[in-house]
């Protein structure tokens, strides 16, 4: 049996090169009480992985799926998930995540927010993308008036790949982090 060996990818001054990032793992744990369905995804850079977003979460199930990065500009998605709280009121929890090509020079970026869905419905796009931008690593939200959280990180555990972690929760109850 032919043995294979894999070499690190080196500059000229025999200094390991990072490799391009080609997209993001993301998990995302639903720890309310309800059943969440998916209610709006945006691609802004790359697109989902065959079979695309989990269009369902059920309460306590984790989920898990690929988001491909678009060539030199990465892998910078969002999606909106509804579902409710404690009381039945209809809420949505927003995960975005900025996972770039080139991750030495530009930082991941991961952000998070929920709250009624009449108020999440009215969040446009790029006002969602401005609070991306504006974000870091860890994101976390708690909505007093809906009694709703969110929480997530983004890091580079896995080879070439941003991983997403994040957890929908309704009250006290987001524990993932």
């Amino acid at each position: 049996m032919a043995s294979i060996q894999v070499q690190k990818a080196t500059s000229s001054d025999n200094k390991e090169v990072k490799q391009p990032q080609n997209g993001a793992q993301v998990v995302v744990v639903n720890q309310t009480k309800s059943v969440m369905t998916l209610g709006r995804q945006i691609n802004w850079s790359g697109t989902p992985a065959y079979p695309g977003y989990p269009d369902t979460i059920w309460p306590n199930q984790k989920v898990i799926f690929n988001h491909l990065a678009d060539g030199d500009f990465g892998s910078t998605a969002a999606v909106i998930y509804n579902g409710t709280n404690l009381t039945g009121q209809p809420c949505a929890w927003v995960l975005a995540w900025d996972a770039p090509a080139e991750s030495e020079r530009k930082p991941n970026k991961v952000f998070v927010t929920c709250g009624s869905k009449s108020q999440i419905d009215n969040l446009e796009n790029n006002e969602i993308r401005h609070f991306l931008s504006e974000s870091s690593k860890h994101s976390f939200t708690f909505d007093p008036a809906a009694q709703v959280s969110a929480q997530a990180i983004i890091n580079e555990k896995l080879p070439n790949k941003a991983y997403v972690g994040a957890g929908f929760g309704a009250g006290h109850d987001n524990k993932l982090l």
